[in-house]
């Protein structure tokens, strides 16, 4: 990593370092990025992610798995 990182760009390189099969993981809204659902889902990790009313129809499909 350079000098100039944030939680964006940390994650996914934190992730190619860890054996994560078997662990659950949970994000926070920054955390919830296409490209890190999908490199999750190459590891063979469990994971959460937030979602919040700003995430539009996907927000709503939760909402409506869960009602």
């Amino acid at each position: 990593m350079d000098g100039k990182s944030n939680e964006i760009t940390a994650i996914p390189e934190l992730i190619n370092l860890l054996d994560l099969e078997g662990h659950i993981l949970s994000f926070g809204a920054m955390g919830c990025q296409k490209n890190m659902a999908r490199k999750l889902d190459m590891t063979h990790a469990d994971y959460l992610q937030a979602r919040k009313a700003d995430y539009g129809a996907l927000h709503k499909q939760a909402e409506e798995i869960f009602h």
